[in-house]
């Protein structure tokens, strides 16, 4: 019989032409010489190394349970298990090595056992389920065999279980089949035993005649070339590191796909000519390609090498492991273009089936992680239709698969057709993931393929993933709120505090200290002399100042005169502040005496040392006005200025009174004002009346001396980088700390050590691990670091009152819990966009179109979808959600670097570089040394 290797017979095809034929084929030139050695096939070779790695797991058995419903001839289904397992040389074989080849020893006489159990007149279900468990997870001996044990269990009148226990290295899943057939054919044959027809080619034959073929040099060829540039890893976000040995501890959970959904699933299958495995495989390469954001989602698939007529009523291993590589590209926009390339690739890999998939990977040279399977770590198994026998004397048995607590790859997806619906299972790695997030992970994949049969021509990323498990978890999620502040800018609230706190002291730096009566009049002779220069309302005005008392005077002269202020911190670099005031068009600079070395088109205006009368202007500005203008580093090799509103800053400030445990009373304020961390401790501190405390300039590299100010000045709160607090924290007496009432900490990873440290030495400080653009107002999320936090990553929390956080993949769809996606901002910190840059504000602040249909609506789940209309901002920062709602912070989606907290953008570097006639071309490298704190 010549080989057929187009088309393999699939599982109804074979039980068919088993029930069809009268008489075996012939042996033909698969009969192995008497007496003759008989190698083990390449996948036995693989079965048998790794069972001698892991000699004590069962993760290549089968465990079957067939339950039997009404009056069992239980004496005669044994006989006619034992009859069917007579016919079939390989339930007596066993395996040794000989000089390093592993060989396939047949016994004349090696008995299965069969154990009887009864669990009638017990709690029998739970004991028999119990007791069933044990028998199928115990291991085989693979040198000494049998390699199979039966057991019958009676659990009632009219119950009985039937246990199967085989180990992978003798059969397969269409063996299992065959077994089945026989067995109950036998049973239920009023005639002659089936046994007593011959037996015809047995799994010895096909092994010997296996080794005597070399594999076509074509099937290395095309797996060469199809496996070319595969990505070495390709899993779903896990819940735990992957472990360098593995125990392949796994568990099974299943649900199956509603009626109508199993019938759409067969007609888009007949639609693009493929059968129901390839829309379930496609489905389930979108879902990875949800939860890991790849575009090459090579995943593994059993194939049965049955292509000839004498194979296909045999019992034993004829599988072998192909990859289906799905590329989701332009060519396949719809789901149903996607099911049809699937169904090309799945046609080309059966028609190279043949290659021995462990052979393949020795010629590829494959990359291998340790803990991980090479080349693909998700695994899918179809199983084709088959039907509850029904046996004489209206007996029905129907056939379950049994959770063996095993997983041999990360996740391994189960679809079996049984006839009305298909079931899903999914087997999972138990090292690397939570029940939970499997649970999860099956729901979002249900909904998937709803979604993906329901609306084949859809775009892909349009079909929905997220499950009734997962949405109702983030609906459980706080969204915390505020209401809004009565006053409609922050400018009332201090003054309020100008007035109220006429004698206290409002700022001290180097240079002394200002109450808030001295700030409040040299403030207004600030504004005064400003408006006498010609600035209105609205107009952006430069402030250079040094660490000193005069920065508050500038920075409120500047604001009660109406006008937003512009930072220009002198320590800057001069060619930075030169563009800053030539492109926010500057016409006034604010500043100390000798700043006059930064060019302004018109008008220098000092910094008053003295104040006059309390003579206070209007306070006639609007929340639109703009109240600050940040510059930060930029793509395009230009930075960028974010002008922030005064509704943007009065929501950033005010929200702060309600979140923070403790309002600040001493404030000792680190950063630069050019850098938007400033914001936070000098409007909080002022609209709190609290004592805003400068140090001079470089006092971050003195320990002894900023802990001594701590101490000197009982500074009560203070926002600084993590690696900074580490350093004070190390380096510092915990008794000059201890006014320290709460520690903010923003701008780069919060490291777990820190929080170790931080528990050691101030257990009753406040920790708080803030996140947020210049775009989002200073912060959009928060954290109350908890001494457990040391264990792992630092979350950075969840969003701030009436700020909403979404992850989002590039097509804006939410991504699963546990999944990275990039974080996107909404809410009334949100500012317009870059000045007077429309194209790049077009990029980064977006508006969501609608989505959805009457008959298809968006759910409405904090945190998870955006709603039509909505303003969002791209931060470019890649994030995670918890099953809890809080965010993992896992690093940048392009290639900005935080350097001590400043944002930079390699280009600019390029191009500044670039600008000097001396260099040609220029390029800029990320270094990112080992230990070091990823931004």
């Amino acid at each position: 019989m010549p080989d057929r290797p187009d088309k393999p017979a699939s599982q109804s095809d074979l039980l068919a032409r088993w029930k069809q034929r009268k008489q075996p084929g012939p042996k033909g030139m698969l009969e192995r010489p008497e007496g003759a050695a008989v190698p083990a096939t390449a996948g036995q070779r693989r079965l048998w190394l790794l069972q001698q790695l892991e000699p004590e797991s069962a993760f290549y058995q089968y465990g079957h349970r067939y339950r039997f419903t009404g009056a069992l001839d239980a004496d005669a289904l044994m006989n006619s298990i034992r009859r069917a397992v007579s016919r079939h040389e390989v339930f007596r074989s066993r395996f040794e090595e000989v000089d390093g080849t592993v060989y396939l020893r047949t016994e004349e006489a090696l008995e299965i056992p069969i154990l009887r159990e009864d669990f009638s007149g017990r709690m029998a279900k739970k004991e028999a389920s119990e007791w069933a468990d044990t028998f199928v997870r115990r291991t085989f001996d693979l040198e000494v065999g049998p390699l199979m044990r039966v057991a019958l269990l009676k659990i009632g009148v009219g119950e009985h279980w039937v246990l199967l226990s085989i180990h992978h290295i003798i059969g397969d899943r269409p063996s299992l089949l065959v077994l089945n057939e026989e067995i109950f054919s036998d049973y239920g044959q009023a005639g002659p035993a089936t046994s007593e027809q011959p037996t015809g080619i047995q799994f010895a034959d096909y092994a010997h005649w296996k080794s005597s073929r070399e594999v076509p040099t074509a099937g290395f060829d095309y797996w060469t070339k199809a496996l070319m540039g595969t990505p070495p890893l390709t899993t779903f976000p896990t819940d735990r590191r992957r472990p360098t040995e593995p125990t392949f501890a796994g568990r099974t959970i299943s649900a199956a796909l509603s009626g109508n959904t199993s019938e759409q699933v067969r007609t888009l299958a007949r639609q693009v000519g493929s059968s129901p495995n390839v829309i379930l495989l496609a489905a389930f390469q979108l879902l990875l390609r949800r939860y890991t954001g790849a575009d090459d989602l090579p995943v593994g698939t059993p194939i049965s090498i049955r292509d000839r007529r004498e194979l296909e009523g045999m019992f034993g291993f004829l599988n072998e492991t192909v990859v289906i590589r799905g590329r989701v590209d332009s060519n396949s926009p719809t789901f149903r273009a996607y099911a049809g390339q699937v169904k090309t690739t799945m046609e080309a890999a059966l028609r190279h089936r043949d290659v021995p998939f462990d052979e393949l990977l020795h010629r590829l040279e494959a990359t291998r992680t340790p803990g991980a399977n090479p080349v693909f770590q998700n695994m899918f198994v179809y199983n084709a239709a088959t039907t509850a026998a029904k046996l004489p004397g209206e007996l029905v048995v129907s056939e379950d698969v049994m959770d063996l607590g095993v997983s041999k790859f990360d996740t391994t997806l189960f679809a079996t057709d049984e006839g009305g619906r298909f079931m899903l299972r999914l087997e999972y790695a138990q090292q690397l993931y939570d029940d939970p997030t499997a649970e999860r992970l099956l729901d979002n994949l249900i909904v998937l393929v709803t979604n993906a049969v329901s609306h084949p021509e859809r775009p892909l990323d349009d079909l929905r993933s997220l499950g009734g498990k997962e949405l109702s978890l983030r609906a459980a999620w706080p969204a915390p709120t505020a209401a809004p502040p009565e006053e409609t800018t922050l400018l009332p609230v201090i003054h309020r505090q100008l007035i109220g706190r006429h004698t206290q002291p409002a700022v001290t730096a180097a240079d002394g200290t200002l109450t808030y009566a001295e700030l409040r009049a040299r403030s207004n002779e600030l504004s005064h002399a400003l408006l006498a220069k010609g600035v209105s309302r609205g107009d952006y005005v430069g402030l250079s100042c040094g660490r000193s008392v005069d920065l508050l005077v500038g920075i409120l002269g500047i604001l009660r005169a109406g006008a937003a202020y512009v930072p220009l911190d002198p320590a800057y670099p001069a060619e930075r502040l030169r563009y800053i005031v030539e492109d926010a068009r500057i016409d006034v600079l604010v500043g100390q005496a000798g700043e006059r070395q930064i060019p302004v088109a018109t008008e220098f205006v000092e910094i008053p040392k003295t104040g006059g009368d309390d003579d206070d202007l209007p306070l006639d500005v609007e929340s639109k006005d703009p109240a600050y203008l940040i510059y930060t580093s930029g793509s395009t090799g230009r930075p960028k200025g974010v002008a922030i509103k005064h509704g943007n800053l009065l929501h950033s400030t005010s929200v702060r009174e309600g979140w923070f445990r403790h309002q600040p009373g001493a404030f000792l304020l680190l950063s630069s004002y050019s850098f938007d961390s400033s914001v936070a401790g000098i409007f909080w501190t002022l609209s709190q009346g609290g004592h805003l405390v400068i140090p001079p300039e470089r006092s971050e590299q003195d320990m002894e001396g900023l802990s001594g100010l701590i101490e000197q000045h009982g500074i009560t709160h203070t926002l600084l980088l993590p690696s900074l607090y580490q350093l004070l924290l190390e380096h510092a007496r915990p008794a000059r700390l201890r006014s320290l009432r709460t520690v903010m900490v923003a701008g780069e990873a919060c490291s777990p050590r820190t929080v170790a440290t931080h528990y050691g030495q101030l257990p009753h400080t406040e920790l708080v691990n803030e996140y947020g653009p210049t775009e989002g107002t200073v912060w959009c999320t928060a954290h109350a670091v908890l001494r457990e936090d040391a264990a792992g990553l630092v979350p950075i929390g969840r969003p701030i009152p009436n700020v909403r956080n979404y992850l989002l993949s590039e097509a804006l769809q939410p991504v699963p819990i546990g999944t990275p996606g990039e974080l996107y901002l909404a809410g009334p910190g949100l500012a317009e966009g870059y000045f007077e840059r429309p194209e790049l504000t077009a990029e980064r602040f977006i508006t969501i179109p609608k989505t959805g249909t009457a008959e298809d609506p968006l759910p409405t789940v904090s945190h998870t979808y955006p709603q039509a209309g909505e303003r969002l901002y791209r931060t470019g920062d890649l994030a995670s959600f918890r099953p809890d709602g809080l965010i993992d912070f896992l690093g940048r989606a392009d290639r900005q670097v935080k350097i001590r907290g400043h944002r930079v953008e390699p280009d600019e570097l390029t191009f500044v570089l670039e600008a000097f006639p001396e260099i040609g071309e220029a390029a800029t490298i990320i270094d990112v040394r080992e230990g070091t704190q990823p931004a």
